[in-house]
């Protein structure tokens, strides 16, 4: 997988944040690569684990650090992520936009929970990357932490492979604390460590799109208009589709001026 040049991430979510006491020994083992690795769990409520995951709905400001595998810091990130519930709450969505001031990088994040399996189960994309990540894990109701483990290994451009470990910590409100460790060979190549605080009322409503419909369209005699509906959903669609070229438009300027910056400093 490629490091995110100027922030060096391995793949957060969206993300990946601070946890001070997360890594929990009885939550956790060890595989024979050095990645450790979540026990079998305890099964669990569907309507526990959508309760759960429902304190993660919401709009967050996030900062951070990237970490080498010798303990230092390498950058300082700071971003935005919104999560919230898709397809009747079923699984909820983490869009995150990171930087370090000099280049950006966007996240698309699920979480689910399998409640055949009683695991949690977590599947994320970047634009650093073509490679998939997907984790499963487990909650552990003492400690207030998710940790979730990569299924598998990610070939990296090196020829090597890589695999996940992200703690999520909720034990304050209105605070997230993610850290996500990555691995080569069973050793650690380096971690990030972020977190989260809820924005402020009013802060986030930016992040909504205007102008999408509030009511289903319906007849004059009530029924449902079947051909307005799918105006109505074709206008969701086109407005998604602006707002994603919006980003990649102001990604696009910010790397153009980071490139005409490292043109006028180098020597």
């Amino acid at each position: 997988m490629k490091r995110f040049h100027a922030i060096a991430l391995p793949a957060t979510v969206v993300f990946a944040l601070l946890a001070t006491s997360v890594l929990a020994p009885h939550a956790m083992g060890v595989q024979s690569d050095g990645v450790q690795q979540t026990e079998s769990p305890a099964m669990m409520k569907s309507e526990d684990a959508h309760a759960l995951l429902a304190q993660i709905v919401g709009i967050w400001n996030m900062q951070g650090q990237s970490i080498g595998p010798d303990g230092q810091v390498e950058f300082t990130l700071q971003g935005r992520c919104v999560w919230q519930w898709a397809m009747g709450g079923v699984f909820l969505f983490g869009d995150t936009l990171l930087s370090n001031g000099g280049a950006v990088m966007q996240e698309i994040d699920c979480l689910a929970f399998n409640a055949a399996a009683g695991t949690f189960q977590r599947t994320l994309m970047t634009d650093r990357d073509t490679a998939t990540i997907w984790q499963q894990g487990t909650w552990d109701d003492t400690s207030k932490v998710f940790t979730m483990q990569s299924i598998g290994a990610i070939q990296t451009a090196a020829g090597t492979k890589r695999q996940f470990t992200t703690v999520v910590n909720l034990e304050q409100k209105d605070r997230m604390a993610w850290t996500t460790s990555y691995f080569e060979a069973g050793q650690l190549v380096g971690t990030i460590r972020m977190v989260c605080s809820r924005t402020v009322q009013g802060e986030g409503s930016a992040a909504m799109i205007p102008g999408l419909p509030t009511n289903a369209p319906t007849t004059a005699n009530g029924n449902l208009d079947a051909n307005a509906l799918q105006g109505q959903l074709n206008q969701m669609v086109a407005s998604k589709q602006q707002l994603q070229g919006q980003i990649d438009d102001w990604k696009k300027r910010v790397k153009a001026s980071q490139d005409s910056m490292n043109q006028l400093t180098s020597p």
